[in-house]
């Protein structure tokens, strides 16, 4: 069991805990929740919320490391802080008032955030910033360039990516898809939560490609995920892992059809290309799904603490 304070992660005693012990602790979390384990036991992990009378409440999300039962827990305060005390600057509080957007944070380059906020503004309507874009069109390079670029470098990017934060976050009711680097700023991170739900969409390592990527060729995914995979777990709401090849499912027929060239169907559409989307959509309905069970179980605490 470990604990994280001021950002530093430390060991709460020396005893190791066994998958029994894991399986009994998560099990008990679902119970003081009064929540099924049914979801989490078919997918693999769940974010709900639970509270102590007199304590506090908290966030919990669930989920399964090699094989075990895991768990992350977030205490949230039933007092809210002084705004003013944090240092929190009058700008973000005007913000209360514009109603959620969605966040996708990924802690590697690779991971499909782009690709699933793509489908999600399509699947809820919402309008979709892609902050990698944005920079683009501000500077006429995308971040890869201006990092590869030796008179710029990382530090220029970091500059630039906290001006389009601060500019996309301002908006309402969109679908940010941001770089892999966006939360490595304290003042970042405040921007991404002020106005959103942060959804961090996970990937193994083996599943990540670092093809025009200079910080995941340069460091190694590994690496920065070692760096930064905290930070993710700090900043987001909610964790979704995506470990799906999407249009892996294809039948023996089409990937023989593939192989071959002759991946077209009846109607002249690619039977891979069909499977891709048919897989990614899915993949995105279940985001949408979390992010509304997320809205609907702050509603329900809004509601019990009234």
């Amino acid at each position: 069991v470990r604990e994280k304070l001021e950002g530093n992660i430390h060991p709460m005693d020396e005893k190791r805990l066994l998958p029994p012990d894991t399986e009994k602790f998560v099990s008990e979390l679902y119970a003081a929740a009064n929540r099924s384990m049914d979801g989490y036991l078919d997918r693999g992990d769940d974010d709900f919320s639970l509270a102590v009378p007199g304590l506090a409440r908290f966030r919990v999300n669930t989920y399964r490391q090699r094989g075990s039962m895991a768990a992350v827990i977030r205490v949230v305060s039933f007092d809210i802080p002084n705004w003013q005390e944090l240092g929190i600057p009058s700008q973000v509080m005007d913000l209360a008032d514009i109603g959620s957007g969605m966040v996708l944070v990924t802690g590697t380059a690779g991971s499909g955030k782009s690709t699933i906020a793509k489908r999600i503004a399509k699947i809820t309507g919402r309008e979709l910033v892609d902050t990698d874009l944005v920079i683009k069109e501000k500077t006429g390079d995308r971040p890869a360039a201006i990092i590869s670029d030796p008179a710029r470098g990382e530090k220029v990017l970091r500059e630039i990516e906290t001006e389009t934060i601060k500019e996309v976050c301002a908006g309402r009711g969109k679908v940010i898809a941001t770089g892999g680097g966006s939360v490595l700023k304290p003042e970042n991170r405040m921007w991404l939560r002020a106005n959103s739900v942060v959804i961090y969409i996970s990937r193994p390592l083996s599943m990540l490609s670092v093809k025009n990527r200079p910080l995941s060729q340069g460091k190694g995914v590994e690496k920065l995920l070692h760096e930064r995979g905290w930070i993710y777990e700090k900043t987001a709401d909610i964790k979704i892992h995506n470990g799906h090849f999407f249009g892996a499912g294809e039948d023996k027929e089409n990937r023989g059809k593939r192989r071959n060239g002759r991946n077209r169907n009846e109607n002249g559409k690619g039977s891979v290309r069909n499977s891709y989307n048919r897989d990614i959509n899915s993949f995105a309905r279940y985001v949408v799904r979390r992010f509304d069970q997320f809205i609907e179980e702050g509603e329900q605490n809004e509601d019990t603490d009234n």
